[in-house]
């Protein structure tokens, strides 16, 4: 299951496993923090969620503004990124918050993920699993994470509907490896949902 939290500054997403976990609340984990936390804390309160990460599509400043504070709020959700984007976060210029008039440094998100790795999320029957996909180029260490039981992706700033694709312009980007990434996506299922950091749901065929 998926909720849209915000869309602005970015959209940050609260997915979940609709089979409960045997405390009986289904685990739960944030796509991205630009959103407050007392709207997260709403949304799993009213659908009977516990929230278990804070993921990290990539480290830019519009997709981590509210990350201090969905840290202090959520104290037992771990926070995860790719192992190449705790670089991003911590310094200035690569996660652009002076760009935004707030220059900040992160925090390093005390997990980390690479290609492959699996976001699980318990259910007493069935787990919910997604699957990390690294696609560089936005920056080094940006990821989509992969719902291959019910076709669908958060693909952060890597893809976009109506064709965008994310900026290559700034420190740790590059477009030749954004193109090689969405090559890659470009092999997924054509039905593939995909959510997209900014701007509305479209599909892998159409898109690609």
């Amino acid at each position: 299951m998926v909720l849209r939290l915000c869309s602005s500054p970015s959209n940050n997403y609260l997915c979940w496993n609709p089979e409960p976990a045997e405390d009986g609340l289904c685990e739960a984990v944030l796509v991205d923090c630009a959103c407050l936390p007392e709207k997260v804390s709403a949304a799993c309160r009213s659908r009977g969620l516990r929230l278990k990460y804070i993921f990290l599509t990539h480290g830019h400043y519009d997709h981590t503004v509210t990350f201090p504070e969905m840290r202090e709020a959520f104290p037992g959700a771990p926070a995860m990124c790719h192992t190449d984007e705790n670089a991003v976060l911590t310094d200035i210029e690569s996660n652009v918050s002076d760009l935004f008039g707030n220059p900040t440094v992160y925090e390093p998100c005390e997990m980390t993920v690479s290609e492959g790795s699996v976001v699980r999320l318990h259910g007493v029957v069935s787990d919910l699993e997604l699957k990390v996909v690294h696609t560089p180029g936005h920056t080094p260490g940006s990821v989509c994470l992969w719902c291959e039981k019910d076709a669908y992706m958060f693909t952060g700033d890597t893809l976009f509907a109506d064709g965008g694709i994310g900026r290559t312009d700034f420190k740790g980007g590059s477009y030749p490896t954004i193109m090689r990434s969405l090559g890659r996506l470009a092999g997924f299922p054509g039905e593939t949902v995909i959510l997209p950091g900014h701007g509305e749901p479209s599909m892998i065929d159409r898109e690609l």
